[in-house]
């Protein structure tokens, strides 16, 4: 619930999940963005991300990013892994403060 709520906050809907007591796997659907204008670049991309619980209350935060720049005219083009990369992570830190502020209002109703 608070995984599916990070996703829908940045845009992103779930195309397909699976979830058991232990391990939560979320494809999400494509989103693309248009380019906003002619200097830069829009992209489409999409997600496949595990979320599992780890010892001692860790939560293990797995992801990968398809992500494909969007010109102006339409055309496609891959983008670099150090895009990639970046916009993995920063999807990590998105999920990880909507965990953390998940749990603490979670222990603040108990």
């Amino acid at each position: 619930e608070i995984i599916e709520g990070a996703l829908t906050k940045n845009g992103y809907s779930i195309l397909a999940s699976m979830q058991t007591d232990q391990k939560a796997v979320y494809i999400t659907d494509r989103k693309t963005s248009l380019p906003p204008s002619l200097e830069l670049s829009g992209f489409r991309n999409q997600y496949l991300l595990s979320i599992e619980k780890g010892p001692s209350d860790h939560t293990i935060i797995w992801v990968r990013a398809e992500f494909e720049k969007l010109s102006k005219n339409g055309q496609m083009f891959a983008a670099q892994q150090s895009e990639i990369t970046d916009i993995e992570l920063r999807l990590i830190q998105e999920i990880h403060q909507a965990l953390s502020t998940g749990t603490a209002a979670q222990a603040k109703n108990s």
